[in-house]
């Protein structure tokens, strides 16, 4: 009897692997560890400096700075203004206080260190003004004594002069460009006379002598700057006399050179200097606005009689 014998069962091929497959699996394993490894870094980066790649730019920095034109930078500075203590009203009357010097026809520099209480609309003033003169060999505003106190003294006090009246603030409303109206409030001022580049910087730096500038009022100043025609703003960074970091626009008008200095963080006007054939001729010096209580100092000096004007007299009636 012959024993059947099942045949053997069928041993399915062995695949060969894909190429493709081996080609990719040295690159996958390759993206795999360079995964790893920056969870391993990130999971390893110190607190401090995670946070300092998502916080803000710090105040009165600005990326790209030294790439940017002036006029960008300008821009710049009013789009992030911060606020000063003199934006909010805490009292009646403001105070503005500035130093000048300027240089004399004859040579030695005048210098003027003026404090002004007012109230914004123009009806009350009181100023003191102390004076006296440097000679002009050698003179820096930088290192220029700030000490007025055996100056002269000049008062003016509308109380005894009504003459001294001022102008009411400009205001700026929130309804509008501020821009626009700024631009039109001083086109006004002059009767719509047109002016060059030297006249549009003064007027915008006149603001600072006579009120408070509050923060829309300073950044429509610095875009009207920014704006001006057929003018060239370079800048760098520098300080004031008052040790304050600033940056100094200069611009150049014929003989004529201007430099503002102005805040980085609060976009507010520290200085000014100007010179005529490169030759000092003044600089301003502007203290931080602030709002006060009292009319006048809170220990006011006697006011020199040469201050106060003679008062009228009637004529004797003729015989």
């Amino acid at each position: 009897m012959t024993a059947t014998v099942a045949p053997p069962a069928a041993t399915p091929p062995r695949r060969r692997p894909s190429r493709w497959w081996i080609a990719a699996t040295p690159a996958a394993l390759v993206f795999a560890a360079a995964a790893i490894a920056a969870f391993v870094v990130h999971l390893d980066r110190k607190p401090e400096t995670q946070a300092a790649a998502t916080s803000p730019p710090s105040p009165g920095v600005f990326a790209g700075e030294h790439a940017m034109t002036s006029n960008e930078l300008l821009t710049a500075i009013a789009d992030r203004l911060a606020a000063t203590p003199a934006d909010t009203r805490t009292g009646t009357y403001e105070l503005i206080h500035n130093i000048i010097w300027g240089t004399e026809i004859q040579g030695p520099i005048h210098a003027v260190d003026q404090q002004t209480w007012r109230l914004p609309d123009g009806t009350a003033r009181y100023a003191i003004q102390a004076s006296r003169t440097l000679p002009a060999k050698g003179f820096d505003p930088m290192t220029a004594s700030l000490d007025f106190t055996t100056a002269t003294l000049l008062v003016q006090d509308n109380t005894v002069d009504p003459q001294l009246v001022d102008s009411p603030d400009i205001t700026l409303s929130a309804a509008g460009d501020p821009v626009a109206q700024l631009d039109w409030y001083l086109a006004t001022q002059r009767h719509g006379q047109p002016a060059s580049t030297s006249v549009h910087i003064q007027e915008l730096v006149s603001l600072y002598h006579y009120q408070i500038v509050a923060t829309p009022m300073r950044a429509a100043i610095l875009r009207l700057l920014a704006q001006l025609p057929d003018t060239t703003f370079t800048h760098l960074r520098t300080t004031d006399p008052l040790h304050r970091d600033g940056i100094a626009f200069h611009t150049s008008a014929g003989d004529s050179d201007t430099t503002l200095i102005i805040d980085p963080v609060s976009g507010t006007l520290n200085a000014v200097e100007e010179r005529f054939h490169g030759r000092l001729w003044a600089y301003t010096l502007f203290y931080p606005s602030q709002w006060a209580d009292q009319r006048g100092p809170t220990h006011p000096k006697p006011t020199p009689i040469s201050t106060i004007p003679p008062s009228p007299t009637t004529a004797a009636p003729a015989s």
